[in-house]
């Protein structure tokens, strides 16, 4: 791997991809040698979901690995099997690869979207907020959460955090309701499936942190489907005052990781990142990383 922020010649970028951020030696060895096997083995796994469900009201309860969340209907469940995949140990997206959870940690999850991440860690950790804009997600976590909701382990907001304060409308294809796939980028397929259009209040991660009176945060975790950096413009003040741990998805968009490493060093930050991952565009794959995390610790 490349040291953090190292350009290639244009020839060795459009090789590798188009992307700056694989070497061909990587390209080769992980979606050459191995890309054929990778394929076969998701195609069983699509064809073998390694998850239960039963319907319970409007919702699937889905069960994996000894977790059990809800899930609406209406979303189709294949894009839950590709989350459940992205968030094991030993992929690139795992957040646990750069984060040990502690019993005194506060912890925010922008974008907590199915719960996994949260679920994974909330018996170990003092507590959470989780932020999901989606209302029907929202509404999910609530039912998921709710043993530690009633012991006061965790909170749910169902808002969207970005640079300014307001209102803000989503348009989500229902069979897309997850796996980066919520907002149109350079790398991602418009959906001509059914949309779901809702309107939500929007603060910035500044306003947030004042109104609800949080004093501390050991950690904040961050997907939000491309807008990481507009969350991060909002957020000056809690990163300056609170000095959080970050875990910030930086896949999303072509020049995500040298836009969120540069505002963060900015502020004082060591800046890691995990291994690349493969985006499916309309034209051809991108290679990115698949996550940034970052301490000044």
């Amino acid at each position: 791997m490349s040291r953090l922020g190292e350009k290639r010649s244009d020839w060795a970028a459009k090789a590798a991809g188009k992307e700056p951020y694989i070497t061909l030696g990587e390209l080769f060895g992980l979606y050459g040698l191995f890309r054929p096997f990778l394929n076969l083995c998701e195609s069983w796994a699509k064809r073998h979901p390694p998850i239960r469900m039963v319907k319970k009201d409007d919702f699937f309860i889905i069960s994996k690995g000894g977790f059990s969340l809800f899930w609406p209907q209406e979303y189709d469940p294949q894009s839950f099997v590709s989350v459940w995949k992205e968030v094991r140990k030993g992929h690139p997206h795992d957040y646990l690869q750069f984060y040990k959870p502690w019993e005194d940690d506060v912890v925010l999850d922008i974008g907590a979207c199915e719960g996994f991440f949260g679920l994974r860690i909330i018996d170990t950790v003092h507590c959470m907020w989780m932020i999901e804009p989606v209302p029907r997600l929202s509404e999910a976590l609530k039912r998921t959460f709710s043993p530690w909701i009633d012991r006061g382990k965790v909170l749910i907001e169902t808002v969207a955090l970005s640079d300014r304060e307001g209102e803000s409308s989503f348009e989500i294809p229902l069979k897309c309701a997850v796996s980066g796939q919520l907002c149109a980028s350079d790398s991602m397929q418009k959906s001509q499936e059914q949309i779901s259009c809702f309107t939500v209040s929007m603060e910035t991660l500044d306003g947030f942190v004042r109104r609800r009176g949080i004093e501390r945060l050991d950690l904040v975790k961050m997907d939000v489907e491309g807008a990481e950096v507009s969350v991060l413009d909002g957020a000056g003040d809690t990163l300056r005052r609170l000095r959080p741990d970050l875990l910030v998805c930086a896949y999303h968009k072509t020049d995500d990781y040298e836009t969120i490493r540069l505002r963060l060093e900015k502020y004082g930050y060591t800046v890691r990142h995990s291994r690349v991952v493969q985006i499916r565009g309309r034209d051809r794959p991108y290679y990115r990383y698949a996550l940034i995390f970052a301490s000044c610790r």
